[in-house]
């Protein structure tokens, strides 16, 4: 591979070599702006160190894989041009590129590695091609990430999951739907995404892990899907006005502070949950619960908020007594009340 340099203000033409090359492009302190490959099939590991003030990359077709750790850490990286022959980016490839301002990839790009775009707070995709597969943190706090949808394809018979911190704080993000298939949320995979207007969940989901949703206060669906099975430890904490009202009957699990710090919050727990996590309603306001299960659930560590912030708890008209005179519950009382 050969690599040609050039000053910015040089007027001397240089022919273009006909072998692979890198050809670069500086400033008038010698510093390092652009960079022009052809004919690689690469763009290799840490192409960009000793380059921080690197601005511009582009590249011809022939290029299939950007490497792991290509450009990492590139923060003056404003451009890159990614051709249509790339099929990968591997892990850490473009991640604390803060400056990179992408707003599509080629539709041959099927595979996003692990950590491949963290911290690009600048990255503006709004689709995504027909990946299979999206790795944890891909997108890792990219703050201005807007994307509507993602494709079917990341659902396969070997994978069926969104991986965790995928998307953790994408604060711009604007999914309204996820893939049919998907079996799994991943922890922390939407942590932080609050203005995230989600309308709806897979009909196949089963497990919703830790702090999946955490502080997602724009979710828009109004129920949870009859095949989930799992909600994990603050898998909703610190959500406001949380839209789905009914815990179906599939759910056999709560985590630990599931609900924790939710405001205006309103749950129907089925008979089939006999009882709650610790902390699975700490410092929620506005709460009104109905627990039906026929007998009295028990009350665990920090399971409610004060009583001023609870709205009412309809259980059982043959346990409203119980519950009134239990210990912790009877704090309580004045808002226990009948199912009608």
């Amino acid at each position: 591979m050969s690599i040609i340099g050039e000053a910015a203000t040089a007027k001397v033409n240089i022919p273009e070599p006909t072998a692979p090359y890198v050809k670069f492009t500086t400033n008038a302190n010698g510093d390092i702006i652009g960079a022009k490959a052809s004919g690689l099939t690469q763009i290799p590991q840490y192409f960009c160190d000793s380059k921080s003030h690197l601005e511009r990359f582009t590249t011809t077709e022939s290029v299939t894989s950007i490497n792991a750790y290509a450009f990492y850490g590139c923060s003056s990286l404003a451009q890159v041009t990614i051709p249509s022959s790339v099929t990968k980016i591997q892990k850490y490839a473009f991640a604390n590129c803060s400056a990179l301002d992408l707003s599509a990839l080629p539709s041959s790009v099927t595979a996003i590695q692990t950590y491949a775009f963290q911290n690009c707070s600048n990255l503006s995709l709004t689709s995504l091609p027909n990946l299979t597969i999206l790795g944890e943190h891909a997108f890792d706090n990219c703050t201005s990430l807007a994307l509507t949808s993602l494709p079917s394809t990341l659902v396969t018979t070997y994978n069926k999951i969104i991986n965790g911190y995928t998307f953790y704080k994408c604060t711009n993000l604007a999914l309204t739907s996820l893939p049919e298939g998907l079996t799994t949320i991943g922890t922390y995979a939407f942590y932080g995404c609050n203005n995230m207007p989600l309308a709806s969940l897979p009909s196949t989901l089963t497990t919703i892990k830790d702090y999946a949703f955490y502080q997602c206060h724009n979710l828009a669906f109004n129920s949870l899907p009859d095949t989930l099975k799992t909600l994990g430890s603050r898998a909703f904490g610190g959500c406001n006005n949380l839209p789905f009202t009914v815990i179906p009957s599939s759910v056999t699990t709560l985590g630990t502070y599931a609900f924790a710090g939710c405001s205006n919050l309103t749950l129907d727990f089925p008979a089939s949950i006999t009882k709650l996590s610790t902390g699975i309603f700490q410092s929620c306001t506005n709460l009104t619960l109905t627990l039906r299960s026929p007998t009295m659930i028990g009350y665990l560590s920090n399971m409610l908020p004060a009583a001023a912030q609870v709205v009412a708890i309809y259980v059982p008209s043959d346990l409203v007594d119980t519950y009134k005179t239990a210990n912790n519950w009877k704090k309580y009382a004045a808002k226990i009340q009948a199912i009608s």
